[in-house]
């Protein structure tokens, strides 16, 4: 599987099946999808942040001044019920949060011992070439990845993903490609995206529309996301946005009496970013992102359902697994 994030998409070049996406070289996708493990229907929500779609929500104000509807579904099909779902998921979190696990290593230098001398060279290598002010939020973002992997993996698993990761002045004779993930070993980055410049670049991309978030490091993380997916599916048979899809159906009070929603225009709706709105994989992505960048006063009902799913809603179909002997 490999994995381009590319101006191409930037200039709105959005592409919408399978075939064009493989042409405007966005994404190359091989990965086959088997049946997901199916457990009875008893996966736990928590409904007091349910959406009740007989309410009127307001979205964010200051989302609403920087972004508006750019990046939304709604943006391309301005529909009533669109839009009153879009608000709802864009309206403010009920209350500020936290993301919370259970903390495997507490330091960046206690997790650089546990890596192997591999990955520690490359993290450094990367810490060495990026924007120097941005030095410290990545080694919390790298902390922060590690261990919400240890906690929804196992500590002995972070070894296994990303053995390699490599800074490029272009990537696959393209110096409009920002990064790329082949399967969960490898990520390229275009140093373009290291340069304090990109400041200014990924700001820019986000008010059009573009990322779900404005954040410096977000191409970085992006393809984390997609190592950490992969991983998940390569090594548990874990189908995210079939689970994504389920996880929505129950935050969303009475679905079935709005005969112009279904499972598969909610998850579009959900969506918040161009890119995201390209392909499956990149929604799930642009959503990881999103969850470990966004700022507590930017924080939405798409951040707090993110959250509820990494931090409960994944950990109940993990649990079930280990439980079901003939899985």
């Amino acid at each position: 599987m490999k994995k381009l994030l590319s101006f191409l998409a930037i200039f709105s070049f959005l592409c919408t099946n399978t075939v064009n996406l493989i042409n405007c070289a966005n994404i190359v996708n091989n990965k086959t999808y088997l049946p997901p493990i199916t457990f009875k229907n008893d996966l736990k929500v928590n409904s007091e942040t349910n959406i009740n779609l007989e309410k009127i929500y307001l979205p964010h104000s200051v989302l609403m001044q920087q972004r508006g509807y750019k990046g939304t579904f709604f943006n391309q099909y301005k529909k009533d019920i669109i839009k009153n779902l879009t608000d709802a998921f864009l309206s403010k979190a009920d209350i500020n949060l936290e993301i919370k696990f259970k903390t495997e290593f507490s330091t960046y230098q206690q997790l650089q011992y546990y890596l192997k001398i591999e990955q520690q060279n490359y993290w450094q290598n990367l810490l060495n070439n990026i924007c120097q002010q941005y030095q410290d939020n990545l080694k919390q973002l790298i902390l922060l990845f590690y261990n919400f992997v240890a906690n929804i993996w196992n500590k002995t698993n972070i070894s296994e993903i990303l053995k390699k990761m490599e800074i490029k002045n272009a990537i696959d004779g393209d110096n409009n490609v920002l990064g790329q993930t082949n399967n969960h070993q490898t990520i390229l980055l275009n140093k373009k995206v290291l340069s304090c410049a990109f400041e200014k670049t990924i700001n820019s991309e986000w008010h059009k529309g573009q990322f779900t978030t404005n954040n410096f490091l977000h191409i970085l993380i992006h393809e984390l996301g997609h190592i950490f997916y992969f991983y998940d599916w390569e090594e548990f048979k874990i189908n995210h946005i079939f689970y994504l899809k389920q996880f929505l159906g129950h935050k969303i009070n009475n679905l079935n009496k709005f005969s112009e929603l279904d499972k598969e225009k909610v998850l579009k709706i959900f969506a918040n970013s161009n890119y995201g709105l390209s392909d499956d994989d990149e929604l799930l992505a642009e959503g990881f992102a999103y969850w470990l960048l966004t700022k507590q006063s930017m924080q939405t009902k798409i951040w707090e359902f993110w959250n509820e799913y990494f931090t409960s809603y994944l950990p109940q179909i993990r649990d079930k697994e280990r439980k079901c002997k003939w899985c």
